[in-house]
């Protein structure tokens, strides 16, 4: 499932993250309704956002069975494991991925730590695949920090600590909402992996999220489809999202 024509790409994923312009979120819902392609690939995103809210808490009464199934695969084919690769990320087929990821219920090589909100980390992959995917992923694009860091301030009211290391490119930072808020998304790039760095603004929910799940240091989990996301409170409160090894992230977030 993909949209029409790749040049909708970028307008849809500005549609659906809040943040076209009147002119252009017009002109979407224009397209929109006379197109089916694009209008399934809006189904699926909205239809990921429902299954994680509908997502029970409460274990299947088949988990255990479950389990030894997967281990057992795992035990069997121990080099099939896949990676999502950044460059072939499509938004329909991001969308695609989590709904199975979530449907196909709890893993124990790649599930979600309770303690991490299963919403909240959901959008946060979410909303680093489909940046990347975009031909533009930055709305600032610049190796400075503090160019970066005055973007962010004026465009989203809060600073931020912008990190910088060696050999890991700092591209820019882009604004997406995450937990209903606007959030700033700090872009970098080593090697041919991705990473974006979410700050949340100051008090919000999303940093009690973090708060809680960090509360004894900074720590990764591994998401439903491999990317990890790490949460370092040490300079401020911060989610990493990128396929790298955790004590790479880990490194750059702090």
């Amino acid at each position: 499932m993909r949209v029409c024509d790749r040049e909708w790409s970028e307008p849809l994923s500005a549609w659906l993250d809040g943040e076209a312009e009147p002119e252009e979120r017009a002109r979407v819902e224009a397209h929109l309704a006379r197109c089916e392609a694009c209008s399934a690939a809006v189904r699926a995103y909205r239809g990921l956002g429902v299954a994680m809210r509908a997502r029970s808490t409460e274990p299947p009464p088949d988990l255990e069975a479950r389990l030894r199934e997967r281990l057992t695969a795992q035990r069997r084919k121990p080099a099939m494991r896949q990676r999502l690769r950044w460059a072939w990320v499509t938004a329909a087929g991001v969308a695609a991925v989590l709904l199975l990821a979530l449907w196909q219920g709890p893993v124990l090589d790649g599930e979600l730590d309770q303690e991490l909100d299963e919403a909240l980390a959901g959008e946060l992959v979410s909303h680093h695949l489909r940046g990347f995917a975009r031909p533009r992923p930055c709305e600032i694009e610049s190796d400075d920090p503090a160019v970066v860091r005055g973007w962010v301030e004026e465009r989203l009211g809060y600073r931020v600590e912008v990190p910088k290391a060696e050999g890991v490119e700092l591209m820019g930072a882009r604004a997406c909402r995450i937990d209903g808020l606007e959030t700033a998304a700090l872009l970098y790039r080593y090697e041919d992996a991705p990473m974006t760095i979410f700050v949340p603004p100051p008090g919000s929910e999303v940093i009690a999220s973090a708060e809680r799940f960090a509360s004894s240091g900074s720590r990764c989990t591994e998401g439903p489809i491999g990317e990890r996301i790490c949460v370092s409170l040490e300079s401020q409160a911060a989610f990493a999202v990128s396929s790298l090894p955790e004590a790479q992230i880990l490194s750059i977030v702090r």
